[in-house]
């Protein structure tokens, strides 16, 4: 008896068969969240980035500091006249038998006083609508 091929036919080579479309949908709905996901993260990078220099400065400045606040600690351990100079300004110490006069730092200067009342206002308010409507002799509505 000869045999039967009973097996399926093979597509010919270089052609596949259709994508479904839902399977399509899906790949482009994953691209598009990825898509989405990486926009983000690259957003949340950049601002990572700037936080990190505005940081850096930050810490820079703060050194240039330390480094002032230290020459001025060196100072006044090792500089007399230094540690007298803030002794009595910022602290008001003075030597045994010293006379001190304090004065003011500054003086307030006087309020403004208000502006003497102009005649020719005063004599408009009475030429007024209102002040010709009511003459002395009758009563307000």
């Amino acid at each position: 008896m000869p045999a039967t091929n009973t097996a399926r036919p093979v597509p010919p080579r270089g052609r596949s068969r259709p994508i479904p479309p839902l399977a399509a949908a899906a790949v482009v709905l994953l691209l598009a969240l990825l898509a989405v996901t990486g926009f983000k993260t690259w957003r949340d990078l950049r601002a990572a980035e700037r936080r990190e220099a505005e940081l850096a400065a930050a810490i820079a400045t703060t050194r240039t500091e330390i480094r002032a606040l230290e020459r001025s600690i060196e100072r006044l351990r090792h500089d007399p006249a230094t540690l007298e100079r803030v002794a009595r300004e910022e602290l008001r110490m003075v030597y045994p038998g010293e006379v001190t006069v304090v004065l003011p730092r500054s003086v307030p200067p006087p309020p403004p006083s208000p502006p003497p009342a102009a005649p020719a206002a005063a004599a408009a308010a009475s030429r007024s609508p209102a002040a010709l409507s009511r003459s002395p002799g009758t009563a307000a509505p």
